[in-house]
């Protein structure tokens, strides 16, 4: 009796590891074709990131052990159902979530601060000190001399742009000229004439290719100015890294960021500043920091487990000051406005009015007369706004919330040109989007490149921005004052911008970023590839 039912035990045994292994292969083999099926997502939408690719097959890389890792890191980026499994996990992280106890069951925890990468951050200090070394033994290289023809010369002699931008160029030496001054455009559907004033023209790019602008004075030789337009390249970046999606938290009907400050990490990226600075050698350098969410919220009951982002301001102060930048006080600006819409319940961005106030403060900090506010056009894009915040939370009660989106034009008329993630060139006259019902609706979201022309403004009052998702909203505001506002999202932008901008003169450049993406190595480093440091 004992051996015939161990023999029946063991056949069911056997049968079920079977089953159970005819499953795993099934699953194994359905896994393998849904993974390098060439339709499939490369992005995933609740990580907010690119998924791995699949690794080059070298000689070094197999010898090194890189492309078994990556093979590894390839599947299980991309094994069946990762999506839903991962929505599932969020949405059990927020039936625990911590109640702090701050006004009773109005404040949830969602979850707690994560730590950054200390070997990024180690590389990244890394390429500082090497880069501080390297700009310490190297001189500045002596201007350029211009084209110059019986004591008079141009501006330029010979320009790179790009689509979209415009600039002055300056007939010089001709302050007691009485001859005529006649300007002319070999191609004027490359670069355009805008607008003749004497001794100086306006011009802009229009289309990819050369063309060459003659100056004439009589009796003397032509003077030339040769222009090339050329595209910029592009990649599929990595989207998510300008909010810390660790450390949210529910409080009333919204969904607020905590705005985590680490002064060594911000130190690493006023030194990123710093080196632009040197590069590009701009009137002035400014370092933007916009603060998260938290800040807006005034309940001493838990204050105090919040980081202070009003305190980081001055201690941002500090480090910029060390290295010459200007760092306007953003936080402080904001607060005395605490009792505005200023940060939207269900994203992670500042409203309009926010960026507005960030605007105010920049504006102030380099001796420019900010526009009033009630000087713009305003108009309301939609009332029931749903944000990034549901996407990150996975949380069933974000869906009750909803925002408006106000936005304010700029007073100025004005072209935008944007180059789009899929390599497209877009022109609008606007740089906001009244079709589009949400923060993408500012400078039509996140592009690898962005140009604004602004014709009423000075031509060779230029600004270069780069930028987290914080400066989308900004950004439209300084059509208030510059004549070409150059925007760049390092991490979708593929070209270096030191190369693509040779000779350019920029009177500002600026980085926009919210308080955790500048306390995090992710941003330095994106900055310092973009200008050919890797």
């Amino acid at each position: 009796m004992k051996t015939r039912y161990s023999a029946k035990y063991r056949r069911t045994d056997t049968v079920c590891v079977m089953i159970l292994a005819a499953v795993f292969f099934v699953f194994a083999v359905v896994n393998i074709i849904w993974t390098l099926f060439p339709g499939r997502k490369d992005y995933s939408e609740n990580e907010k990131r690119k998924l791995a690719s699949f690794p080059k097959i070298t000689f070094s890389n197999i010898i090194e052990g890189k492309f078994a890792d990556g093979v590894t890191e390839f599947f299980n980026d991309r094994f069946l159902f990762r999506e839903q499994f991962i929505s599932a996990s969020k949405k059990l992280d927020t039936l625990y979530g911590v109640n702090y106890s701050a006004g009773g069951n109005q404040f949830v925890m969602l979850t707690d601060k994560g730590k950054d990468d200390e070997q990024k951050k180690n590389d990244l200090n890394k390429k500082l000190d090497d880069l501080k070394k390297e700009t310490e033994a190297v001189t500045d290289p002596p201007e350029t001399d211009p084209t110059e023809v019986t004591g008079l010369k141009l501006s330029k002699s010979e320009m790179k742009l790009t689509v979209g931008s415009g600039m002055t160029i300056s007939l010089l030496g001709a302050d007691d000229l009485s001859s005529s001054v006649t300007w002319e455009m070999d191609d004027p559907s490359i670069v355009e004439i805008v607008t003749e004033d004497g001794a100086k023209v306006d011009v802009k790019a229009k289309n990819t290719g050369k063309a060459t602008l003659t100056c004439k004075v009589e009796g003397a030789d032509p003077l030339t100015c040769t222009f090339t337009i050329e595209a910029l390249s592009v990649k599929e970046g990595e989207n998510g890294i300008d909010v810390m999606t660790n450390g949210l938290f529910i409080y009333g009907d919204a969904v607020y960021s905590q705005g985590f400050f680490d002064p060594g990490s911000f130190t690493s990226y006023a030194d990123t500043a710093a080196y632009y600075k040197k590069t590009f050698n701009p009137e002035r350098m400014t370092v933007l920091v916009g603060p998260t969410s938290s800040i807006m919220i005034d309940n001493d009951n838990f204050r105090d487990k919040l980081p202070d982002q009003g305190a980081a301001f001055d201690t941002m102060a500090g480090i910029c000051a060390d290295r010459g930048l200007n760092c306007p006080n953003v936080g402080r600006e904001i607060l005395a406005h605490r009792d505005e819409y200023l940060y939207f319940r269900t994203d992670h961005h500042w409203t309009d009015r926010g960026a507005y106030y960030a605007y105010k403060a920049f504006a102030e900090s380099v001796g420019f007369e900010p526009t009033p506010l009630e000087n713009f056009r305003t108009m309301e894009l939609t009332d029931s706004y749903q944000g990034s915040m549901y996407e990150y939370t996975q949380d069933e009660r974000v869906k009750s919330f909803k925002d408006s989106v106000e936005a304010f034009f700029p007073t100025k008329p004005l072209t935008m040109t944007i180059h789009t993630k899929q390599g497209e060139v877009q022109t609008y006259d606007s740089a906001i989007m009244e079709w589009s019902p949400g923060y993408p609706a500012f400078l039509c979201g996140d592009n690898p490149y962005t140009v604004i022309n602004v014709p009423e403004n000075p031509q060779d009052l230029n600004v270069l921005v780069m930028k987290d998702s914080f400066g989308n909203a900004f950004v439209p505001f300084l059509a208030e004052h510059y004549g070409n506002i150059f925007v760049v999202d390092a991490r979708y932008s593929d070209f270096n911008i030191v190369e693509a901008f040779e000779g350019y003169h920029f009177t500002d450049v600026i980085f926009v970023n919210n308080i955790e993406a500048a306390s995090s190595p992710a941003w330095p480093t994106l900055y310092l590839k973009a200008v050919g440091v890797n």
